[in-house]
């Protein structure tokens, strides 16, 4: 019955049951307020290109390495539970990456790096946020990165390498990085 679905939003809706099969077609998914504390295994909507799951409650993604070969946006704003990111390895066409708000969140997975089509990083207000891993800078197309009112992060950051870059003007927040040589 939902197997020619292909958009699809949902707000404050518990679903249960399997979804093998279920979403084959689905291409964008907008699941506000989802109860799930992750994604069940049997959820893989091949088509996906849109996952937006703002003010959800869930902690993880999913457990396993899931494959979203076509998925080019994933939104988790406000998502206050969320402590992991899941690993990047298998979202190669990925560019925009919305984790703005989630406060419980730690770290990045070190996949991060991977994600050469990432071009905008929202990550303001990650309150919690300790580090961004290394290899960060492997992002070549990024061109957007908020890291507004991450306050754990100004803690830690010592060094910024904008090497390369073409930068008109630096955000005035940088001054509130009070490790930053």
């Amino acid at each position: 019955m939902m197997s020619k679905l292909r958009f699809l939003y949902l707000k404050n809706v518990n679903l249960r049951g399997s979804f093998e099969q279920t979403f084959e077609n689905l291409r964008w998914l907008r699941w506000e307020c989802c109860a799930l504390k992750c994604l069940p295994s049997d959820f893989c909507p091949q088509k996906l290109v849109t996952l937006k799951l703002p003010h959800s409650e869930m902690r993880s993604l999913w457990e396993l390495n899931m494959v979203f070969e076509k998925l080019m946006t994933l939104d988790m704003s406000f998502s206050l539970d969320f402590t992991v990111t899941p690993d990047f390895t298998r979202l190669s066409r990925l560019e925009t990456l919305n984790l703005k708000g989630c406060k419980s969140l730690r770290e990045l997975h070190v996949s991060i790096g991977c994600l050469a089509s990432l071009v905008s990083l929202n990550l303001g207000g990650c309150v919690n946020l300790r580090s961004l891993p290394h290899n960060i800078s492997n992002l070549s197309a990024l061109k957007s990165l908020n890291i507004d009112d991450c306050s754990a992060l100004k803690r830690s950051l010592t060094e910024v390498n904008m090497w390369g870059l073409t930068v008109w003007k630096l955000p005035i927040s940088i001054g509130r990085l009070s490790k930053l040589v």
